[in-house]
């Protein structure tokens, strides 16, 4: 009864709700299947237990690997404005809905690393003339990161170093040591962390 209760109050009117809520959860538990199965072909690498969900796209799928138990969740967008950037996820990495990562510079992130849901990732700018040509920049996020909801990364962060938290909302215009807390706008250190997470 209580794994009902959370898609169901219990009347016998919520009835249809419940069972709408179980066919939606088993149409999109199948469509994540096979998107799973298809992508996974369509990459430079892909290592086992990768998951995949409904909506997400890969411009350049050829330049994107990635490492075991990698999750990335619905309507993730990975993009890159030329045909020389690439995108590195190691074993892992969870990326939560909505994300947007532009690889143009290059990407790179470390194990067990986690996006909430709808982070923005920039690797290349126009400086102040949106005509001009783009000039793109690498980025490392090195393990156990966490990014908050709604964080957004410019293209002058080369690095997120390991064990930091991005806090959500924060806008990120500088490289981050490990081991801290940062957020606002801009993103500054909020804290020290006392010891290294993931280890």
């Amino acid at each position: 009864m209580a794994s009902t209760n959370k898609f169901w109050n219990g009347n016998i009117s919520g009835v249809p709700g419940l069972f709408l809520s179980f066919a939606s959860g088993t149409f999109r538990w199948g469509v994540r299947r096979i998107s799973t199965f298809i992508y996974r072909h369509n990459f430079a690498s892909c290592g086992k237990k990768c998951l995949f969900g409904i909506g997400d796209i890969f411009q350049y799928p050829g330049k994107i690997s990635l490492g075991n138990n990698v999750s990335i969740a619905d309507n993730v967008v990975f993009s890159s404005n030329n045909s020389n950037g690439f995108c590195k996820a190691n074993d892992g990495v969870i990326i939560n809905n909505l994300c947007q990562i532009d690889y143009s510079g290059g990407i790179e992130f470390g194990t067990n690393c986690c996006l909430s849901e709808m982070v923005l990732i920039e690797t290349h700018s126009h400086g102040y003339d949106p005509h001009s040509p783009s000039q793109a920049a690498p980025l490392v996020i090195e393990d156990n990161v966490w990014i908050g909801t709604r964080a957004v990364i410019l293209p002058q962060v080369a690095r997120i170093g390991r064990g930091s938290i991005v806090a959500a909302g924060s806008i990120v215009t500088h490289s981050v040591p490990p081991n801290v807390i940062v957020g606002g706008n801009p993103a500054r250190i909020i804290k020290q962390l006392d010891s290294i997470r993931g280890n």
